[in-house]
């Protein structure tokens, strides 16, 4: 039957998923149950995290007031991330995994003649070492308390925590638990890019899989639920840095050689090959992972709209909207590609494919399950609009 509060009903997989049951349970406010012990431990991957562990663990000061268990696997930090942990309340496990391997010049050799296009700089060098943070993630988690665990990363703050809200959640028999999480935020610091994301789980359903941008995988069926805003919200605080994202290119860049068959991990691949300059590199991963069975649409759509703005860039405007085009038609679900038509149709004066696309785009319904601007709800579609309505005028006056 259906308990308080919650509201049963059959939904798909998450299509970023795959697998999991197709039960889906939408939770809401059920009410406070009093101060019981949280039914969850919170698990955190650190490295030289002390400038933004405090935050996040500041967002977890009830939690631990109530008995919350905060397990901190750190990845060999130099700058006090421990102590500042143990200080908290937290209990602190060094890494003691081995890494995956040390790459002599033959192997990096390998991997940079697999993905590197003619002229761009290596993903790779000898001497690099390489660690699966998919297996640290799960080899902290093995050791928390309770089977759900809630995985948030050490630059990440919680901006809605309801501790007896996710105790239901507990409660109501779900493995795997979808949430909205901020990416990013604009000047004033109102959420700029927001999307879905499992950030909580049963450890007996889900293991984190991949040497970077590890992602929690089902293994088999899990019931999945949607916890709502007012029962948790995580929001992502810290700026990429170019160290950072060449740590991450190294480790996804064999992760993507020992297994070419991964789409996901091919996805993030290129995309970081994108976002570190290798631009034409970025193309031709996004190619190959579009050739890979059981892709994602999403993120095929992605990749051609950042394989439609590298044509862009080298002024190839017919062959980026053709990108765009495919990208919309990959996955009509979301806004993106219209505007970037839009916008290449502006930049060419034609005021006609510009309300055309702005207006599909606007037709397109608001879709947060994967990370979209939020001025493409609000002001990018209108400002598009309105500009086409001013050249219309401008043409009017002149008859």
């Amino acid at each position: 039957g259906q308990g308080a509060g919650v509201d049963y009903r059959q939904r798909n997989p998450h299509p970023r998923y795959g697998t999991g049951g197709g039960e889906l349970l939408l939770l809401h406010d059920c009410g406070y149950l009093g101060m019981v012990n949280p039914l969850f431990s919170v698990v955190v991957i650190a490295k030289d995290a002390a400038l933004h562990l405090p935050r996040l663990l500041d967002s977890l000061g009830e939690f631990l007031l109530r008995g919350g268990e905060v397990l901190i696997g750190d990845g060999g930090s130099t700058d006090g991330t421990q102590d500042l942990a143990r200080e908290a309340g937290c209990t602190v496990y060094q890494r003691d995994d081995q890494p995956i391997a040390v790459l002599d010049a033959a192997l990096a050799d390998a991997v940079n003649a697999r993905f590197v296009v003619h002229g761009e700089a290596p993903v790779v060098a000898a001497g690099d070492t390489i660690w699966d943070c998919g297996e640290l993630r799960n080899g902290v988690v093995a050791r928390a308390s309770c089977d759900v665990v809630i995985n948030p990363d050490a630059d990440e703050v919680f901006t809605v925590f309801d501790i007896d809200l996710l105790n239901d959640a507990v409660r109501s028999g779900a493995e795997m638990f979808n949430c909205n999480f901020v990416q990013a935020h604009d000047e004033h610091g109102a959420p700029s890019m927001k999307y879905q994301v499992t950030k909580m789980y049963d450890r007996r359903k889900l293991k984190f899989v991949g040497f970077a941008h590890e992602t929690p995988m089902p293994m088999g069926e899990a019931k999945q639920a949607f916890v709502n805003e007012n029962v948790m919200l995580l929001e992502h605080f810290q700026r990429e840095n170019p160290d950072r994202l060449n740590g991450v290119l190294r480790q996804i860049a064999f992760d993507a050689y020992m297994h070419l068959d991964r789409a996901r991990t091919s996805y993030y691949f290129g995309r970081q090959l994108y976002l570190t300059g290798r631009l034409q590199s970025a193309v031709r991963e996004f190619e190959r992972r579009a050739a890979i069975p059981g892709a994602w649409n999403t993120e095929t759509a992605k990749g051609l709209i950042l394989t439609g703005d590298v044509r862009l860039r080298s002024g190839e405007r017919i062959a980026a909207m053709e990108c765009y085009r495919r990208a919309f038609e990959t996955d009509p679900t979301r806004r993106e590609a219209l505007l970037r038509m839009a916008y290449t149709a502006q930049e060419c004066g034609d005021v006609v494919g510009v309300w055309i696309c702005a207006s599909g785009a606007l037709q397109v319904p608001w879709d947060v399950s994967y990370g979209q601007r939020m001025t493409e709800l609000r002001e990018e579609p209108h400002a598009l609009l309105t500009w086409a309505c001013e050249k219309f005028k401008e043409k009017a006056l002149q008859v």
